[in-house]
């Protein structure tokens, strides 16, 4: 039992260290630069949805890189967890339908399965970064890719709802890639 509270209280606080950092107001002008939004996504292959993204987040504005780098990756988090999310519902909306073709079906298992661990890198490195354990950030975001990635050359071949799969994989893997550039942005910087 006491391991379990320990385990939820932990969990709790990695949950909540990120909200902690972004609303502390030393934090928050802390390294503060103009322009360090543009800065942080100057080595995006998707500089424009990069800036785009993280100007949508108010502390994005006033904030220090290694702040910007935790958005990202929370940014992309939510992503990932949204279209896992809608995934799963295709899935069992679809599996009640006998006219569900068997290869979308296993196409739609394999994506569920890789957007779940996906879900973990994304979340590792988050937690790697913003316990200063910076060195798996790469790695874990890079593993995510290669998932998300899995899961679109399951579904490239089908047609329909396995469309709208592919077009939100490709939306989650341009924000892993824009956390992953903005992740290394910050690590040049320190």
């Amino acid at each position: 039992m006491s391991s379990f509270i320990f385990l939820s209280s932990l969990t709790l606080f990695l949950t909540l260290q990120p909200c902690l950092i972004l609303a502390s107001p030393k934090l928050v002008t802390q390294n503060y630069t103009p322009g360090l939004v543009s800065k942080a996504c100057e080595r995006s292959a998707h500089k424009e949805f990069c800036v785009r993204v993280l100007n949508s987040y108010p502390p994005s504005k006033q904030t220090s890189l290694r702040e910007l780098a935790t958005i990202a990756l929370k940014v992309t988090s939510n992503g990932a967890t949204a279209t896992s999310e809608f995934i799963e519902q295709l899935a069992n909306k679809t599996s009640s339908n006998s006219k569900l073709e068997p290869s979308l079906q296993q196409s739609l298992t394999k994506c569920i399965k890789a957007y779940q661990d996906a879900i973990g890198w994304i979340d590792n490195s988050i937690i790697a970064l913003i316990s200063t354990v910076d060195y798996g950030v790469d790695r874990y975001l890079k593993n995510a890719i290669a998932l998300i990635d899995t899961c679109n050359a399951s579904v490239k071949a089908q047609t329909g709802k396995a469309l709208e799969v592919s077009h939100k994989n490709r939306n989650v893997r341009q924000l892993c890639s824009n956390a992953l550039s903005v992740y290394r942005v910050f690590i040049i910087s320190e």
